[in-house]
């Protein structure tokens, strides 16, 4: 009997903590599979001795003493179970915290970058009228060798990042601005639409994270779309209030060709995915940090992520 109440007992725990055993290293799970073969074997031992023993004539010491090392020994191993599951649930944790640490820097980065462009491209706006009263003046004089290299000199030194948006949220411009230019040189129709709330409801580095990532996908499926003479791929953006949320719309072109978790999730199709496909998942956790969420559209022809935000009061508290 006791024995049947320690293997009922071992399924249980075992079949508890199998799905979270799952993410350790492959080290861990070896040292659990022959930690559980010893342990077995022990107590079965043990077992088998109380069972093969008259317990009839056994005195009541013994006998008692071979049912105690045998529940210790099934306690131990238990405990043993659920303390590996409680460093595999850790093991797990620390390994979304250190992905997320590395989305953080990473959009954080992408925020520099795509801010010292816009602030270039702003600086070559406002010097415009300067450089046009130069080229102005130099044609007047006929001056056309120096008017040449004054002309290829601002070429070098004008931004790629063209044509220049203007939406009144410094990060939203720079990314618009950044991405606009990247679906022109690849000849991706792009068109936005962006009205801003009173009160932004999420700092700078998380709409880079959400906005960044979003058309970073967008360009990326546009890109691997196979060309035809009749057809454009095209990304759609558009942010703006909606009730009590902010809404960002995000849409682009698709193959249709998804890959899916188990879990019904959208995968990565990147060969690479331990440096790619964590877009998506930094997307959703941004929204969800921020009391909102996500909802991803996958269609045949096209493919649609939208978030949405609480709009703040002034105070900043949620709407």
């Amino acid at each position: 009997m006791l024995f049947l109440l320690f293997i009922f007992l071992f399924m249980i725990a075992f079949l508890h903590i199998l799905n979270d055993i799952s993410s350790l290293p492959k080290k861990f799970d070896v040292f659990v599979v022959i930690t559980t073969v010893i342990a077995l074997f022990v107590s079965t031992f043990f077992l088998n001795i109380i069972v093969e023993l008259d317990t009839d004539k056994l005195p009541m010491k013994y006998r008692i003493q071979l049912n105690s090392i045998s529940i210790f020994i099934l306690f131990v191993f238990l405990a043993m179970l659920f303390l590996i599951q409680i460093i595999s649930k850790t093991y797990q944790e620390n390994i979304k915290l250190a992905e997320q640490i590395h989305m953080y820097e990473k959009n954080k980065e992408r925020n520099k970058t795509i801010l010292q462009s816009a602030k270039s491209l702003q600086k070559w706006k406002h010097d415009y009228s300067n450089h046009l009263a130069v080229i102005h003046e130099l044609i007047k004089a006929k001056s056309y060798h120096q008017l040449s290299q004054y002309v290829s000199k601002q070429r070098e030194s004008l931004p790629q990042s063209f044509p220049i948006v203007s939406t009144g949220h410094p990060v939203i411009d720079a990314i618009l601005t950044d991405k606009y230019a990247i679906a022109q040189s690849e000849h991706i129709s792009f068109m936005y639409s962006v009205i801003l709330p009173d009160h932004f409801p999420i700092n700078d580095i998380e709409i880079t994270g959400i906005l960044g990532n979003l058309l970073d996908n967008s360009i990326e499926a546009c890109t691997n779309i196979e060309r035809k003479t009749d057809t454009h791929p095209q990304i759609k953006v558009f942010l703006k209030p909606q009730r009590s949320m902010y809404h960002i719309h995000v849409e682009n072109s698709s193959s249709g060709n998804y890959r899916y978790k188990l879990n019904g999730q959208l995968d990565s199709t990147k060969t690479d995915q331990k440096n790619h496909g964590k877009g998506l998942t930094n997307v959703r956790e941004i929204a969800e940090r921020n009391s909102g969420f996500c909802n991803i559209t996958a269609e045949k022809d096209s493919f649609t992520a939208d978030v949405y935000i609480p709009l703040l009061t002034e105070r900043g508290k949620s709407l």
